[in-house]
């Protein structure tokens, strides 16, 4: 049980399940006292199945925007690839959640501003 005085660890879910997502994401997470992963999401449901066993996450997902609503976590990771970027941060920002995403949400400068 936590005190009064300790924060509540951020509850963060992560949207792809690659080698980035593994290799980066869960693996720096799971060194951090201050962050629970709750969910994953990848369009390949065995995929984020697999991934969620490695990582001990209780969920999860093949649809990001069910995944935001039921899980409701603090911070998404988008690690999906990159194409999805725009899309995967708005349904997360749009869902109340803090993005981290790595590279760039658009494929050209215009449409990225």
């Amino acid at each position: 049980m936590m005190s009064a005085s300790t924060p509540s660890p951020l509850r963060v879910a992560i949207i792809g399940a690659g080698q980035v997502a593994d290799k980066v994401h869960a693996s720096y997470y799971a060194t951090r006292s201050d962050v629970q992963m709750v969910a994953v999401m990848d369009s390949r449901l065995e995929q984020a199945q697999a991934f969620a066993e490695r990582h001990a996450i209780p969920a999860a997902w093949q649809d990001a925007q069910e995944m935001l609503q039921a899980v409701k976590p603090d911070v998404v990771s988008v690690c999906s690839p990159n194409r999805f970027h725009f899309e995967h941060a708005m349904t997360a920002l749009n869902a109340g959640c803090h993005v981290m995403c790595e590279k760039p949400t658009r494929h050209d400068a215009t449409r990225g501003r």
